[in-house]
């Protein structure tokens, strides 16, 4: 969610500023605070005249979106073995393999050591199908795809 300070009028001139402070942060109508702080609007009118809008305080709040993981399964489909090769190496992972149901079949703790190599994930025991593979490693969000297993 983006919060946009916006001022309703037609001015000729805009000048967005922390309170207190003669450095503009912006020249548009609107402005997209990157801080919390007292924020104020200075508008020149096609006359000249100029006016300075009351202090508004604004707090940033909210949770910051986590970065999206990436991985790759392969080969994919599969005989029964396959690998998992992370984006993020050096991070502890947590590896769950479900059925089309939504069963967990495996789960696997993945030391950060073991991510700078391809992972193996043995399936063949199980029949052939399309199985779930879901990888979660901290600060990042969770990734999932599917492995077909095809003998």
């Amino acid at each position: 969610m983006v919060l946009i300070l916006y001022l309703q009028g037609n001015y000729q001139m805009y000048a967005w500023m922390f309170s207190g402070s003669s450095s503009v942060l912006g020249t548009e109508p609107w402005y997209v605070p990157q801080q919390s702080g007292m924020y104020i609007v200075q508008v020149t009118d096609s006359n000249g005249c100029s006016g300075l809008s009351p202090e508004y305080n604004h707090f940033l709040t909210g949770i910051e979106e986590l970065p999206q993981l990436s991985a790759m399964v392969y080969p994919n489909p599969s005989m029964g073995v396959s690998y998992l090769k992370l984006s993020e190496v050096g991070h502890e992972a947590q590896v769950v393999i479900l059925d089309i149901k939504g069963q967990i079949l495996q789960q696997h703790k993945v030391e950060p050591s073991q991510t700078m190599q391809p992972y193996p994930l043995d399936l063949s025991q199980y029949a052939e199908g399309v199985y779930i593979i879901r990888v979660i490693q901290q600060d990042y969000k969770p990734w999932m795809g599917r492995l077909m297993i095809n003998r």
